[in-house]
Order: C-alpha cells, then structure tokens, then sequence
C-alpha cells in the first residue's frame, strides 16, 4: 500500500517528543522506548530524553521479552491513526519486527489495523493482538453497553480486524456502573475461544475493589 498522503506531515509533528514516529519503520534490534497512557511506544532515535531530562534506559527486543501469556512486552500502538494510516503503519511495524499490536473500538480504525496486519504477510501464531471494548460512558452521551451488545462488539470487531480470534480483550475504561455485567460477556468471549486472555484497562484498585 502506497504511504497516505497525509502521513510524512502528521509524522513529523505529532509526537511529545517532537519525533517523527515514522522512524518506527527503522527499529532493528536496540532502541529507545517510553510510555505514554500505558502503552510502550518506539522510537528509533536513541538520544531521546525525557522532560525532566533524564535519559531513557535501552532494551534489548528478543523472543524473551514476553510475560506469561506470551504477550510482547514493547508493541505498536495504533491511537489516533486514521483507518490508512493505521493500515500502512501497522504493516510497517511487523515488518520492522514489531509483534504486538495495540487496538481499540474506540480509536474508530480497526479496519486499517486489519488489512495491515494481513498485508505484512506475518504468520497470525507470532503476532500478538490486543484490543479492547469501550463500554459506553453515559457523560458523554454514549449508552452503557450491555452484556449482548459486549458479546457483538467484540464479534465485529474481529471482522474489521480480519481475525478469528483476539490475544488479549480489555475494558477500556471503568466508565460504566455495569462493569461485573461486562465482565462477564468477556468471561463468555474467552470461553468461546473469541479472545485467549482478558483484563481491564486504565482500573486502578478501587475499580477492581
């Protein structure tokens, strides 16, 4: 797929750090990392420093950088891609060696993300997906999900993202006073072989409390 248009633009300024993040493309074996709302993002230049100055410790990517459910500790997140973008950059990321890829409902591009993921070429036993289910937030006029409309979530979702099944599905955000109900959609999701782990995203103990 040819680079979309708007891409070497949005590249070159949208970043923290003021880095391009096309430079993703050119990750080999040692790099920079840092986090940003959770997510371990890469970038390829090694002099980056933190706000406060201090440098960011290198890593060493290797098969061995992986938890206990075999999920690749530093992936490639696609938050606030457009579907094109998503697609060209997700492709470009498993072929620079990326094997986690972090998506969502709500970053509204999961289709992109999965005509990337089928453009790379990359066998689906090595690549690791995560994506997660918004909830719905009543504050921002979006209804609570149910525990059906959990269950079809996730069932659409795959077929945007042309997969048959997820790694790792989370909640997104602990937005809702349903949580236990959409707790257990995933529960049933898991058992339905639709996603292989779950969990919840941006809880803290009070939420799991």
């Amino acid at each position: 797929m040819a680079e979309p248009a708007v891409q070497k633009k949005r590249f070159k300024q949208h970043n923290i750090f003021n880095i391009p993040v096309i430079h993703l493309a050119k990750v080999k074996s040692r790099t920079t990392c840092y986090s940003v709302s959770g997510s371990v993002i890469i970038s390829g230049y090694n002099g980056l420093k933190r706000h406060n100055k201090e440098e960011i410790p290198m890593m060493e990517i290797s098969k061995s950088t992986r938890n206990e459910i075999d999920m690749p500790l530093v992936g490639f997140g696609t938050y606030q891609l457009s579907i094109d973008q998503a697609e060209f950059c997700v492709n470009e990321a498993l072929k620079a060696g990326f094997r986690h890829i972090d998506s969502a409902e709500g970053y509204n591009n999961e289709e992109g993300t999965g005509k990337g993921i089928k453009a790379a070429g990359v066998s689906r036993d090595d690549i690791f997906v995560t994506t997660k289910l918004f909830p719905g937030n009543k504050q921002w006029g979006a209804p609570e999900k149910t525990y059906e409309q959990s269950i079809e979530t996730l069932k659409n979702q795959l077929k945007q993202l042309q997969l048959d099944y997820v790694d790792l599905y989370l909640i997104h955000w602990p937005l809702t006073d349903s949580r236990k109900e959409t707790w257990k959609a995933l529960l049933k999701l898991k058992d339905d072989g639709l996603c292989r782990s779950i969990g919840v995203s941006n809880y803290t103990i009070s939420h799991l409390q």
